[in-house]
């Protein structure tokens, strides 16, 4: 008679297992994976180390568990080739999915992660994980769900998408800063403000609309010049910035403050202007705008 396995689980984490007599606590690496188990006595019986994609670089011990590969969320390995994961098999060999992903195609049809292995988890074979409620962090799932690449997202200073449903807004405070357009980092205290203003324009546009799950950018009317929404509440921003320079009563300072908040106007009306598709015209702009032609 073959010995039954149990599971002790804990939100859908594996924590321990009870095979026949024998009972083995897992220790899992950052990413999910069983790195180890150990007996009653917290003895390391067995371990394991992994290639990116889930193959097995090392092993040793004798515990036949299926779990190993991202094991303590559920990833089960079928066979020397295979991983089950709920929905879909993953084929560690060739670091794809073996299936088309039914989320195709707001999802990579067999691409697995974004190409993020070390860094992401997809619990249900479906699509890998996101945070709404962590909008820096879903740079490369979005960049995969609108065909662009991660790294895009993270060289702006800020930008607005849909995560299932609702608009969220990433304020990069890693931004360094480009020095050719006279943009300071988002350390720069009014420069953080001023992309907030810009990125809340877009966040409280109310004809951006999001499909009801996933990642992915707002859609809007044909022609709508969403762009041109941004751009106005941000110089405005810097606008206001500008006029209360002449509060400041010290002469360098004062002149300092007039040439930063300058630049980034002029930057900005020259995006809304000529950076952006289509253009924005003069009227969609403050007036401020109008006087730098």
């Amino acid at each position: 008679m073959p010995s039954v396995t149990r599971y002790l689980t804990v939100d859908g984490e594996i924590l321990s297992e009870k095979r026949g007599a024998a009972k083995s606590d897992y220790l899992p690496d950052p990413l999910g994976s069983t790195a180890a188990l150990l007996n009653s006595s917290q003895t390391k019986t067995d371990s394991y180390t992994y290639w990116p994609y889930g193959e097995e670089r090392t092993s040793s011990g004798s515990t036949p568990t299926p779990f190993r590969y991202v094991g303590t969320l559920g990833y089960r390995k079928d066979d020397s080739s295979r991983t089950y994961v709920r929905a879909r098999v993953l084929n560690p060999g060739r670091a794809r999915w073996m299936t088309m992903d039914p989320l195709w195609p707001r999802q990579s049809a067999y691409g697995y992660c974004y190409a993020d292995p070390i860094g992401a988890t997809d619990m249900l074979g479906l699509a890998c994980g996101y945070d709404c409620n962590k909008p820096c962090a879903n740079g490369a799932a979005l960049g995969a769900s609108t065909g662009t690449s991660g790294s895009y997202y993270d060289s702006l200073p800020g930008y607005t998408y849909c995560c299932d449903g609702r608009l969220v807004s990433c304020l990069n405070r890693k931004w360094p800063g480009d020095p050719d357009a006279d943009q300071p980092p988002m350390s720069d205290r009014d420069f953080y403000e001023c992309v907030l203003a810009h990125e809340n324009a877009h966040k409280n546009d109310p004809k951006a609309k999001c499909p009801p799950n996933g990642l992915g950018s707002p859609i809007y009317p044909p022609g709508y010049q969403f762009e041109c929404v941004g751009y106005s509440a941000e110089i405005a921003c810097y606008e206001k910035k500008f006029a209360n320079c002449g509060k400041i009563k010290n002469t360098v300072e004062r002149e300092k403050c007039y040439k930063k908040f300058d630049s980034l106007i002029e930057y900005a009306c020259g995006m809304a202007l000529r950076g952006v598709k289509p253009p924005c015209s003069y009227g969609q702009l403050p007036s401020i705008c109008l006087l730098r032609r």
